[in-house]
């Protein structure tokens, strides 16, 4: 199958077999199948493909996260010393297998400015999410792919501490049909002036 599954099928006379297979992880994949008929006599084929992504299926929306009131994680603000943990996957009627989650991701209480990151529960922070200042209540939509064990991590970078609060919208799940697949955060554009570098005398 490509991914390191075999398939033995045994099919009398000029009967046909269908079978079908469930990939774990997007990607190309050679498919090879070898045929054997009763005199041994054997001839190999393949064929490569691309599966296909994810749906985008709608739901809720709901409030998983509130450190204000200890909702899906301990009642504390979040601050540099370390990221919470959110269980995405499986939570009320949220389907155990989601690969990503598209949700609202707020702060607010801020005491001092800096940035929020969300990112796979086991990876860590590639690009900030959320920007904010000392007072400021900011909320973003952000796309977040969900860890092998269903979980997204929440990292504040800054000094001082800021509540957190996001309200889920919509979940990704693996799937046959369709075609959206979820990436790490990744800065891929940055219009901040830089300081102007001195030439050498």
């Amino acid at each position: 199958m490509g991914d390191g599954q075999t398939t033995v099928l045994t099919t009398p006379g000029s009967e046909s077999e269908s079978p079908t297979h469930s990939y774990t992880t997007v990607g190309d994949y050679t498919i090879t199948v070898t045929v054997t008929d009763s005199s041994s006599n054997t001839v190999t084929n393949s064929v490569e493909f691309i599966t296909a992504g994810s749906d985008y299926t709608a739901y809720g929306p709901i409030r998983l996260l509130d450190t204000r009131i200890g909702l899906g994680a301990p009642k504390a603000k979040l601050t540099s010393a370390e990221p919470v943990q959110l269980q995405v996957a499986g939570n009320g009627k949220i389907p155990a297998y989601v690969t990503a989650v598209a949700l609202n991701l707020t702060v607010t209480n801020t005491t001092s400015g800096g940035n929020v990151s969300a990112y796979p529960d086991g990876s860590g922070p590639t690009a900030s999410n959320l920007n904010f200042g000392k007072g400021q209540t900011v909320a973003n939509l952000a796309i977040v792919p969900v860890g092998p064990d269903g979980m997204i991590d929440l990292s504040k970078q800054g000094g001082g501490s800021v509540d957190v609060d996001r309200g889920h919208r919509r979940v990704l799940h693996q799937t046959a049909s369709a075609g959206y697949t979820a990436q790490n955060p990744t800065r891929i554009l940055d219009t901040a002036p830089r300081p102007a570098r001195r030439r050498p005398s």
